[in-house]
C-alpha cells in the first residue's frame, strides 16, 4: 500500500490560522484551496494514497466552518455567499473524484486528472471566483446590518471537529 499523505492545511486540527481580527481571511483560503493541485500532483508522482472519502466531505474544512457559521451570519443574505457554498461543496466533490482516479492509476497523466479542462480544475476555478465575489460583494461595510450579529441557526453550525473516521487526511 502507498504511504499516506499528511493532513492538508485548512482542515480541522491544522496548525495554520486563517483569521484576522476575528474575520476569515478569504485571500488565504483561496490560496490554501488552490494548493491542493500541487498536493495531488505530488501524490501522483510519489504514488501516495489519498483518502478520497475524507476529501469529499467539506464539513471538516475551515472554509466550510466559516461559511456555515460567521460567514452565514454576515453574508448569508447575498447571492455571493450561496454561490460560494455551492462552489466549495462542488470543489470537494471534484477533488475527491480526482483523488480516486489518482489512487486507481498512479500512471495517470496529470493533465487528465487535474489539467485546465478537467472537472477538478473547473471546480477549483469556480471556487476561486466565488470567493473573490464574496470578498468584493460581501464586505462588512456594505452590510445593511440586517444579519450582523444574527445567531447562527443550529442547522447551519459545523462542529469544531470531524466525527471519528471523518478526519480529512489525504
Amino acid at each position: 500500500m502507498a504511504p499516506r499523505a499528511a493532513q492538508p492545511e485548512g482542515f480541522i486540527g491544522s496548525s495554520k490560522t486563517y483569521w484576522q481580527e476575528g474575520l476569515m481571511d478569504i485571500e488565504r483560503m483561496i490560496n490554501m484551496h488552490m494548493k491542493w493541485k500541487a498536493r495531488f500532483e505530488t501524490a501522483l508522482r510519489q504514488r501516495i494514497w489519498l483518502d478520497a472519502g475524507a476529501i469529499a466531505v467539506d464539513k471538516g474544512c475551515l472554509l466550510s466552518n466559516w461559511l456555515h457559521g460567521e460567514g452565514w451570519a454576515r453574508y448569508g443574505f447575498s447571492r455571493a455567499w450561496s454561490d460560494c457554498v455551492a462552489a466549495h461543496s462542488n470543489f470537494h466533490r471534484q477533488a475527491a473524484i480526482a483523488v480516486q482516479q489518482i489512487n486507481e492509476r498512479f500512471d495517470l497523466p496529470v493533465q487528465e486528472a487535474l489539467g485546465g479542462a478537467s472537472p477538478y480544475a473547473l471546480a477549483s476555478q469556480a471556487l476561486e471566483k466565488a470567493l473573490v465575489r464574496l470578498r468584493q460583494e460581501g464586505r462588512p461595510e456594505q452590510d445593511d446590518g440586517a444579519r450582523k450579529g444574527a445567531a447562527v441557526p443550529s442547522s447551519r453550525r459545523v462542529v469544531d471537529g470531524a466525527p471519528p473516521g471523518r478526519e480529512h487526511r489525504p
